[in-house]
């Protein structure tokens, strides 16, 4: 089981900042009644260029639940990016010279 502690923005809806595995013998003794015990923590979605995601949980339904924010490109996605733009580039100046 895990505890999810985090910022309170509404009744339903706790921000998750930490997680605590309750199954390890150190995280016995946590307090947990600022936090909402769950069986499983939601897998994360896939990742997207640019976007990058926030966990939240009901705390009256214990539903987890991820929500998309905006993020600044990685230089990793940047070097994808202006590779893309290459390579469309590079195919756009063949065609136009007939050779594809």
């Amino acid at each position: 089981m895990y505890l999810l502690k985090g910022i309170k923005e509404t009744e339903e809806k706790l921000n998750v900042q930490i997680i605590f595995n309750l199954d390890v013998e150190e995280n016995k003794n946590i307090d947990t009644t600022d936090g909402v015990i769950v069986e499983k923590i939601l897998e994360q979605p896939k990742k997207k260029r640019g976007i990058g995601f926030k966990l939240y949980v009901n705390p009256k339904t214990k539903e987890q639940f991820y929500e998309e924010f905006e993020r600044m490109l990685t230089q990793e996605e940047k070097l994808d990016e202006m590779n893309e733009k290459l390579d469309l580039l590079m195919q756009s100046n063949l065609e136009s010279e007939g050779i594809l």
